[in-house]
């Protein structure tokens, strides 16, 4: 059976095979913008006369508008360098915090169920499953989908059977989360 892959609503770029890249990133970003229209004014400039290109016709740019240009990208750099700073403290957190959490999750299923009998093969299933999810989300992030090697290493410490990982494998090419349920 092939299970429903769901929208978000938020994303404002469908899924194309340009989705899983930087450029919705970019698009979405003021900088880019402010570059585009920065150097679109100065075409404009350049094309109405007001910054005449040098008439020996050597084709270089004049000096004033290229030291424009390379303030723009020296800002344009500084800013997406603290954005890509302050992404990654908050991936780092983030991570952290799966973690913490899971190992939290499989201590409340220890703390609250114990050794009843009943609830042994749940336990160990919601277990099993809980840390199968950590162990694939982290292959995702860290490689960008699982590779045969991380599927192997999940049947191999038990987390997954043979049916589980072949489906998950089959369903979840690494450019989305699966959900283990």
């Amino acid at each position: 059976p092939k299970m429903p892959t769901y929208h978000d609503p938020q994303s404002c770029f469908r899924r194309t095979m340009w989705s899983r890249t930087v450029y919705p990133k970019v698009l979405l970003s003021l900088e880019f913008w402010f570059c585009a229209g920065a150097h679109g004014a100065l075409v404009a400039l350049m094309l109405l006369d007001y910054a005449p290109l040098p008439e020996d016709g050597n084709g270089f740019v004049p000096t004033e508008l290229a030291a424009m240009l390379v303030a723009l990208v020296g800002l344009t750099s500084a800013l997406l360098l603290r954005d890509c700073q302050h992404w990654h403290a908050s991936l780092t957190s983030a991570c952290a915090h799966v973690s913490e959490e899971t190992l939290n999750f499989v201590q409340e299923l220890q703390a609250l169920l114990g050794r009843v009998d009943e609830a042994l093969p749940m336990r160990f299933a919601a277990g099993k499953y809980a840390l199968a999810a950590v162990y694939v989300f982290f292959f995702t992030i860290t490689n960008g989908s699982v590779t045969a090697r991380g599927w192997g290493e999940l049947r191999a410490k038990g987390l997954l059977e043979d049916k589980e990982a072949e489906f998950l494998q089959n369903q979840y090419a690494g450019d989305r989360m699966a959900l283990l349920h």
